[in-house]
């Protein structure tokens, strides 16, 4: 009976080994990747050109007939060697957009260089959030973000929207001569 027991042990010691050594040197499967869509040579690419602020903001195909919302951001003094200030805020807006059913817009702060390193050294706080804005670009004269937590609505397509922004959509450019100094105090 202990003998039967051993071989019993060795057996199932053996088809385990066999089964690591095959799963570890067995050929990888292939993974299967989703098809992409051939867009073909005649599709124009969607782009918003900001000429002004010096930007240039690639988005994908069914943002063809996108809208731009011209807001402004404001930002409180956090020490006295600060003025509380304003600054351009621009929402791109998707086309199906609608009041009834919204769907999240890309919204981008435009600082100057200065105003950027007074949140970044937190003497101006332009949210609530306990965390400054995310960079996504910068030129010779303006930095510009995502404000903190602006997908936080959770609204349709705010997968999409985070999807183009981590695809560093934004090529920056010398700004237009004619563009006004933002807001410095």
């Amino acid at each position: 009976m202990k003998s039967d027991f051993k071989l019993l042990a060795i057996l199932l010691l053996l088809l385990a080994v066999a089964t690591a050594a095959r799963r570890e040197f067995a050929a990888p499967q292939p993974r299967h990747q989703p098809a992409r869509k051939n867009t073909g040579s005649s599709e124009l690419p969607v782009v918003y050109v900001n000429k002004e602020f010096g930007f240039r903001l690639n988005l994908p195909q069914d943002w063809k007939e996108f809208s731009v919302i011209q807001e402004q951001w404001s930002g409180k003094a956090l020490k006295p060697s600060v003025h509380d200030q304003v600054g351009p805020q621009f929402r791109i807006r998707h086309p199906k957009y609608t009041a009834a059913q919204p769907y999240e817009d890309i919204p981008i702060m435009v600082f100057t260089r200065k105003q950027w390193l007074e949140i970044r050294e937190e003497t101006l706080g332009v949210s609530a959030a306990p965390f400054p804005p995310s960079e996504i670009a910068r030129n010779s004269r303006y930095v510009f973000a995502t404000p903190p937590r602006f997908y936080y609505d959770f609204a349709k397509g705010y997968e999409d929207v985070l999807h183009i922004l981590s695809s560093r959509p934004m090529h920056t450019f010398a700004p237009d001569g004619n563009a006004p100094h933002v807001n410095l105090p």
